[in-house]
Protein backbone atom coordinates (compact mmCIF):
# COMPACT_ATOMS: atom_id res chain seq x y z
CA UNK A 1 0.00 0.00 0.00
CA UNK A 2 1.26 3.44 -0.90
CA UNK A 3 0.47 6.32 1.47
CA UNK A 4 -0.36 9.72 0.07
CA UNK A 5 1.46 12.79 1.37
CA UNK A 6 -1.64 14.01 3.21
CA UNK A 7 -2.19 10.64 4.90
CA UNK A 8 1.45 10.48 6.01
CA UNK A 9 1.23 13.95 7.48
CA UNK A 10 -1.99 13.01 9.26
CA UNK A 11 -0.39 9.92 10.80
CA UNK A 12 2.63 11.94 11.93
CA UNK A 13 0.47 14.60 13.51
CA UNK A 14 -1.73 12.07 15.28
CA UNK A 15 1.21 10.09 16.66
CA UNK A 16 0.19 6.83 14.96
CA UNK A 17 2.44 3.84 15.55
CA UNK A 18 2.12 2.87 11.88
CA UNK A 19 5.46 2.29 10.19
CA UNK A 20 5.57 4.94 7.48
CA UNK A 21 9.30 4.95 6.84
CA UNK A 22 9.13 2.69 3.81
CA UNK A 23 6.23 4.66 2.39
CA UNK A 24 7.92 8.06 2.35
CA UNK A 25 9.75 7.40 -0.89
CA UNK A 26 6.49 6.52 -2.64
CA UNK A 27 4.90 9.82 -1.64
CA UNK A 28 7.91 11.99 -2.43
CA UNK A 29 8.11 13.24 1.18
CA UNK A 30 11.60 13.69 2.56
CA UNK A 31 12.43 13.40 6.25
CA UNK A 32 12.74 17.17 6.44
CA UNK A 33 9.15 17.54 5.26
CA UNK A 34 7.73 15.51 8.15
CA UNK A 35 5.46 17.71 10.24
CA UNK A 36 5.50 17.88 14.06
CA UNK A 37 4.15 14.71 15.69
CA UNK A 38 2.11 14.59 18.89
CA UNK A 39 2.97 11.55 21.01
CA UNK A 40 -0.32 10.46 22.55
CA UNK A 41 1.44 8.37 25.21
CA UNK A 42 3.88 10.95 26.60
CA UNK A 43 1.75 13.97 25.62
CA UNK A 44 4.75 15.59 23.93
CA UNK A 45 5.33 17.23 20.55
CA UNK A 46 8.20 15.96 18.37
CA UNK A 47 9.72 17.00 15.07
CA UNK A 48 12.34 15.21 12.98
CA UNK A 49 15.45 17.40 12.50
CA UNK A 50 17.08 15.24 9.84
CA UNK A 51 18.83 13.02 12.36
CA UNK A 52 16.46 12.25 15.20
CA UNK A 53 13.09 13.11 16.66
CA UNK A 54 13.46 16.22 18.83
CA UNK A 55 10.94 17.17 21.51
CA UNK A 56 9.44 20.62 21.20
CA UNK A 57 8.64 22.32 24.54
CA UNK A 58 4.89 22.79 24.85
CA UNK A 59 2.68 24.62 27.30
CA UNK A 60 0.39 22.51 29.48
CA UNK A 61 -3.08 23.38 30.75
CA UNK A 62 -1.55 25.30 33.68
CA UNK A 63 0.69 27.36 31.44
CA UNK A 64 3.84 25.46 32.49
CA UNK A 65 6.59 24.66 29.98
CA UNK A 66 9.14 21.86 30.49
CA UNK A 67 12.55 21.86 28.82
CA UNK A 68 14.88 18.86 28.59
CA UNK A 69 14.49 15.18 27.92
CA UNK A 70 15.23 13.70 31.36
CA UNK A 71 18.45 12.03 30.20
CA UNK A 72 21.02 11.53 32.97
CA UNK A 73 24.07 13.77 32.83
CA UNK A 74 22.63 16.00 30.11
CA UNK A 75 22.87 19.76 30.59
CA UNK A 76 19.96 21.70 29.06
CA UNK A 77 21.11 24.82 27.20
CA UNK A 78 18.84 27.71 26.25
CA UNK A 79 20.47 30.04 23.72
CA UNK A 80 19.26 33.47 22.66
CA UNK A 81 20.65 34.03 19.16
CA UNK A 82 21.31 37.75 18.78
CA UNK A 83 22.81 39.54 15.80
CA UNK A 84 26.06 40.40 17.56
CA UNK A 85 25.79 38.95 21.06
CA UNK A 86 24.18 35.70 22.17
CA UNK A 87 22.75 34.88 25.56
CA UNK A 88 23.21 31.42 27.07
CA UNK A 89 21.53 29.88 30.10
CA UNK A 90 22.53 26.34 31.06
CA UNK A 91 20.86 24.00 33.52
CA UNK A 92 23.78 21.93 34.87
CA UNK A 93 22.12 18.62 35.66
CA UNK A 94 24.83 16.93 37.74
CA UNK A 95 25.73 20.10 39.65
CA UNK A 96 22.04 20.97 40.29
CA UNK A 97 22.40 24.65 39.42
CA UNK A 98 21.95 27.25 36.67
CA UNK A 99 24.91 28.77 34.89
CA UNK A 100 24.67 32.17 33.20
CA UNK A 101 27.18 32.96 30.47
CA UNK A 102 26.36 36.68 30.51
CA UNK A 103 25.97 39.55 32.93
CA UNK A 104 22.70 40.06 34.78
CA UNK A 105 21.26 43.51 35.51
CA UNK A 106 18.20 44.55 37.48
CA UNK A 107 15.84 47.28 36.36
CA UNK A 108 13.76 49.65 38.47
CA UNK A 109 13.16 48.37 41.98
CA UNK A 110 14.01 44.73 41.18
CA UNK A 111 16.46 43.16 43.63
CA UNK A 112 17.70 39.83 44.97
CA UNK A 113 15.49 38.71 47.84
CA UNK A 114 17.46 36.77 50.46
CA UNK A 115 15.72 34.13 52.57
CA UNK A 116 16.39 34.58 56.28
CA UNK A 117 17.25 31.73 58.66
CA UNK A 118 16.68 32.85 62.25
CA UNK A 119 18.68 31.52 65.20
CA UNK A 120 16.94 28.84 67.28
CA UNK A 121 19.35 28.61 70.21
CA UNK A 122 22.00 30.55 72.13
CA UNK A 123 24.29 29.34 74.93
CA UNK A 124 26.95 31.23 76.89
CA UNK A 125 30.12 30.04 78.59
CA UNK A 126 31.82 32.52 80.91
CA UNK A 127 29.49 35.30 79.78
CA UNK A 128 26.33 35.91 81.77
CA UNK A 129 23.10 37.01 80.13
CA UNK A 130 19.46 37.62 80.86
CA UNK A 131 18.63 37.82 77.16
CA UNK A 132 16.71 35.29 75.06
CA UNK A 133 17.42 33.84 71.61
CA UNK A 134 14.49 35.86 70.23
CA UNK A 135 16.58 39.00 70.89
CA UNK A 136 19.01 37.80 68.19
CA UNK A 137 16.43 37.17 65.49
CA UNK A 138 15.31 40.59 64.27
CA UNK A 139 17.17 43.84 63.73
CA UNK A 140 15.81 47.18 64.89
CA UNK A 141 12.99 45.64 66.93
CA UNK A 142 14.09 47.27 70.19
CA UNK A 143 15.38 43.97 71.62
CA UNK A 144 19.13 43.49 72.12
CA UNK A 145 21.03 40.39 73.21
CA UNK A 146 23.54 41.43 75.89
CA UNK A 147 26.30 39.12 77.15
CA UNK A 148 28.33 40.40 80.11
CA UNK A 149 31.91 39.26 80.63
CA UNK A 150 33.10 37.33 83.63
CA UNK A 151 36.78 37.75 84.64
CA UNK A 152 39.16 34.94 83.79
CA UNK A 153 39.05 34.69 79.98
CA UNK A 154 37.49 32.13 77.70
CA UNK A 155 34.09 33.84 77.49
CA UNK A 156 32.00 32.88 74.46
CA UNK A 157 28.50 32.78 73.03
CA UNK A 158 27.38 30.06 70.60
CA UNK A 159 24.41 30.82 68.35
CA UNK A 160 22.71 27.72 66.92
CA UNK A 161 20.78 27.30 63.67
CA UNK A 162 18.75 24.21 62.73
CA UNK A 163 17.27 22.72 59.53
CA UNK A 164 19.82 24.54 57.36
CA UNK A 165 20.39 23.17 53.85
CA UNK A 166 22.34 26.13 52.48
CA UNK A 167 23.36 29.71 53.33
CA UNK A 168 25.34 32.44 51.60
CA UNK A 169 26.08 35.01 54.30
CA UNK A 170 25.84 35.77 57.98
CA UNK A 171 24.19 38.98 59.09
CA UNK A 172 25.73 40.16 62.35
CA UNK A 173 24.88 43.55 63.87
CA UNK A 174 26.77 44.02 67.14
CA UNK A 175 29.23 46.04 69.18
CA UNK A 176 31.72 45.29 71.97
CA UNK A 177 32.02 47.63 74.95
CA UNK A 178 35.19 46.54 76.66
CA UNK A 179 38.92 47.11 76.43
CA UNK A 180 40.50 48.82 73.42
CA UNK A 181 43.22 46.15 73.44
CA UNK A 182 40.67 43.32 73.25
CA UNK A 183 38.26 42.08 70.61
CA UNK A 184 35.61 39.43 69.96
CA UNK A 185 36.38 36.91 67.23
CA UNK A 186 33.49 35.55 65.18
CA UNK A 187 33.86 31.90 64.17
CA UNK A 188 31.88 29.23 62.32
CA UNK A 189 32.28 25.58 63.29
CA UNK A 190 33.80 23.20 60.74
CA UNK A 191 34.41 19.46 60.52
CA UNK A 192 34.69 17.24 62.52
CA UNK A 193 31.83 19.16 64.24
CA UNK A 194 32.85 18.17 67.72
CA UNK A 195 33.57 21.69 69.00
CA UNK A 196 37.30 21.43 68.28
CA UNK A 197 37.56 23.22 64.92
CA UNK A 198 36.35 26.70 63.99
CA UNK A 199 37.03 29.14 61.14
CA UNK A 200 37.59 32.74 62.25
CA UNK A 201 35.81 34.95 59.72
CA UNK A 202 35.20 38.31 61.46
CA UNK A 203 36.33 40.41 64.41
CA UNK A 204 34.37 42.82 66.62
CA UNK A 205 36.59 45.56 67.97
CA UNK A 206 36.03 47.73 71.05
CA UNK A 207 33.53 50.42 70.01
CA UNK A 208 33.37 52.87 72.93
CA UNK A 209 35.08 55.55 70.81
CA UNK A 210 32.07 55.55 68.46
CA UNK A 211 29.56 55.81 71.26
CA UNK A 212 28.64 52.13 71.35
CA UNK A 213 26.69 52.35 68.10
CA UNK A 214 25.63 49.13 66.40
CA UNK A 215 28.21 47.97 63.83
CA UNK A 216 27.73 45.83 60.74
CA UNK A 217 29.94 42.72 61.03
CA UNK A 218 28.16 40.68 58.35
CA UNK A 219 30.22 38.42 56.09
CA UNK A 220 29.75 36.20 53.03
CA UNK A 221 30.35 32.45 52.93
CA UNK A 222 31.87 31.46 49.53
CA UNK A 223 31.10 27.78 50.16
CA UNK A 224 28.84 26.54 52.96
CA UNK A 225 29.55 22.80 52.68
CA UNK A 226 32.11 22.70 55.50
CA UNK A 227 29.83 24.55 57.91
CA UNK A 228 26.62 22.49 57.81
CA UNK A 229 26.38 19.36 59.94
CA UNK A 230 23.10 17.48 59.48
CA UNK A 231 21.30 20.78 59.09
CA UNK A 232 23.04 22.44 62.07
CA UNK A 233 25.20 25.57 61.85
CA UNK A 234 27.02 27.07 64.84
CA UNK A 235 28.36 30.62 65.15
CA UNK A 236 30.74 31.37 68.03
CA UNK A 237 31.54 34.84 69.37
CA UNK A 238 34.67 34.38 71.45
CA UNK A 239 36.70 36.56 73.83
CA UNK A 240 39.69 34.33 74.53
CA UNK A 241 41.98 36.95 76.10
CA UNK A 242 41.82 38.13 79.70
CA UNK A 243 38.29 39.31 80.38
CA UNK A 244 37.04 41.98 82.75
CA UNK A 245 33.81 41.81 84.67
CA UNK A 246 31.25 44.24 83.31
CA UNK A 247 32.49 44.43 79.72
CA UNK A 248 29.64 43.64 77.33
CA UNK A 249 28.92 42.18 73.91
CA UNK A 250 25.67 43.57 72.51
CA UNK A 251 23.95 42.00 69.47
CA UNK A 252 20.95 43.26 67.55
CA UNK A 253 20.78 40.41 65.02
CA UNK A 254 22.66 37.22 64.21
CA UNK A 255 21.03 35.39 61.31
CA UNK A 256 21.88 33.32 58.23
CA UNK A 257 20.73 34.36 54.77
CA UNK A 258 20.39 32.40 51.53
Amino acid sequence: MSLTKDVVRFLIRRGSSADITSELADTGITKYEAEPRWDTDTKQLFVFNGTANVRIPTQDANGDITFGDGVAGHDVVITIDGETNDGVLTWMEDEDKFQFEDDISFNGTARIEWAKKAANGATVTGFTTASAVADLQTANDGNLYTATEVAGGGNYLIVDFASITAFNWVRLLAYYDGNSAHNITVQVEITPFDGSAWDTLESIEHQTATGNTMQNHSFFIPSDTAYINSGVVKIKLLHSASTSAGHTLVIDECSLYQ
